[in-house]
């Protein structure tokens, strides 16, 4: 079987990763939630400090931050089969001044694009 991915799957998978782009503006996990599988999780450093756990954890503090933040994103797909994507996603972030450098795991399930690990480093400024 010959490897072939459309155009539209890699903007399918874009789209997917802007759910956690538009959830951090936003300061909601309802979009988020619609990117990420439920059981999905969340694994980096903060501060130095590792940190890990339940995406559940992610939506958490997408609750507590209402107003939302101030977001410039940069996406890009780096890895991509027919049914498995990672995306890296650079982030700047305000409030709180800190920059992030994010790897979306995804999987293609029952046709649709979710978002099962999301791996990171924050920068403080």
């Amino acid at each position: 079987m010959a490897k072939h991915i459309t155009s539209s799957e890699y903007d399918a998978v874009i789209a997917t990763a802007y759910c956690y782009v538009e959830a951090m503006e936003k300061g909601s996990s309802k979009r988020a939630k619609e990117g990420f599988h439920p059981d999905g999780g969340i694994y980096g450093y903060v501060d130095g400090e590792f940190k890990g756990g339940s995406i559940s954890n992610l939506f958490d503090f997408l609750d507590q931050s209402p107003e939302g933040h101030k977001i410039k994103a940069h996406l890009d797909v780096i890895a991509m089969t027919p049914t498995t994507a990672i995306v890296k996603t650079e982030v700047e972030m305000n409030p709180p001044e800190t920059d992030y450098t994010d790897f979306l795991g995804m999987v293609k399930i029952d046709g649709k694009w979710q978002i099962v690990s999301k791996i990171f480093h924050s920068y403080p400024r």
